[in-house]
């Protein structure tokens, strides 16, 4: 058996159930499709990776036939036990641990754009010190290795932006070594929507990126980026200010929803050229 196990958590792509803080902008229909695409691009990933065992613990319990169906071959597929994220994350390590797992890292399946090198790195941080954390942006944490359980890590009230604070005060309490990882992203909110987009690709990101390619008006004005054919004046990834209500824009507003300017926001796609936006005017509507 490997010494190594690498457990991804996963949950059904049911909507309204899944990537509810991006409802808004999205609907919920628009968000499961997305964390699906992320979802299955995760565990693509993984996929033929080698020197250690790969389990998907998913939830709920009842969507076993869903990922039977749709997790590639080489996964084991285990329930998620416990009344929240954080007992079920203590409970997977136990696990691990009880078969005979030396290095257990912990990730979850909605930063599809987080590097190889990161899931590697944790592993061989594993073998000279206690726990190895993958930071996120927002406060929290995509990854997290240990070579034994340790309860009072997951004594912590997941979804804050001071997850990783209090965990590492835990850690420090506890006695225990601890690396970081460069920091990363997952996505939780419209504003790593914002994030997304530079990171994918058609090796690595494949259905993320068609995800981006079909989104949603509402969700591709959060993207600042584009992968669709563009005119010789149209840089990729631009965003271009158009005249309020305009019919290829969308109205600017600040983190609270409030209109901020009088401007309205567009992405180039394909279908914004020809004509180059920057040609359009009020005339354009």
């Amino acid at each position: 058996m490997p010494a190594s196990v690498l457990a991804l958590f996963a949950k059904a792509p049911v909507p309204g159930q899944v990537k509810t803080r991006l409802c808004p902008p999205l609907s919920p229909e628009e968000a499961a499709d997305l964390y699906r695409a992320m979802l299955l691009d995760v565990l693509d990933q993984h996929a033929a990776g080698t020197g250690a065992e790969r389990v998907v613990w998913y939830t709920p319990p009842s969507s076993f036939a869903w990922f039977g169906a749709n997790v590639p071959a080489g996964y084991r597929l285990l329930p998620q036990y416990g009344p929240d994220l954080a007992a079920r994350m203590a409970h997977v390590v136990w696990v691990h641990h009880q078969e005979g797992y030396q290095r257990i890292v912990l990730r979850g399946t909605d930063s599809p754009t987080l590097p190889m090198d990161s899931i590697e790195r944790a592993f061989l941080l594993l073998e000279s010190t206690d726990l190895v954390f993958g930071p996120d942006r927002d406060g929290g944490y995509n990854l997290i290795g240990l070579r034994a359980p340790c309860e009072r890590l997951f004594q912590v009230e997941m979804s804050r932006s001071t997850v990783l604070e209090q965990t590492l005060g835990h850690a420090r309490a506890a006695g225990l070594a601890f690396q970081l990882l460069p920091s990363h992203h997952d996505v939780d909110t419209a504003e790593d929507l914002e994030r997304l987009a530079p990171g994918l690709s058609e090796a690595r990101t494949p259905r993320t990126l068609d995800w981006l390619r079909r989104a949603p008006p509402q969700g591709s004005a959060m993207i600042r980026g584009s992968f669709g054919p563009r005119g010789p004046c149209c840089p990729l990834g631009s965003s271009y200010a158009f005249p309020p209500n305009h019919r290829r824009g969308r109205q600017e507003t600040d983190r609270t929803g409030r209109p901020s300017s009088g401007r309205s926001v567009a992405i180039l796609t394909g279908a914004d050229c020809p004509p180059c936006p920057r040609r359009m005017t009020d005339r354009d509507p």
